[in-house]
């Protein structure tokens, strides 16, 4: 799957084996913390970056809801990390 954000973004991710960054989310919000945490980074760094609100960031983080694409691109862009990142070891069903 292509993802491009249509507002102009110029970065373009190739996504194989995922239908949705959505369905990943437990796992992918384990695996931004987890990042977070190795680098001392506090969510407030993401909120202020990002633009994203403190509960969404607060609920990616805890596993408690999904990342949207949108939000990923963001949250990848904040952190200065490549788009394919958080993809590494991610269990493909």
């Amino acid at each position: 799957m292509l993802i491009s954000h249509p507002g102009g973004y110029e970065d373009i991710f190739l996504i194989t084996n995922y239908e949705n960054i959505v369905e990943e989310g437990e796992e992918m919000g384990t695996k931004i913390k987890e990042y977070l945490d190795a680098n001392g980074i506090k969510q407030a760094f993401l909120v202020e970056r990002t633009g994203l609100s403190a509960d969404k960031i607060s609920s990616i983080c805890a596993g408690k809801r999904g990342i949207d694409c949108i939000e990923y691109y963001k949250i990848c862009k904040a952190l200065n990390l490549n788009l394919e990142y958080f993809f590494k070891d991610l269990e493909v069903e």
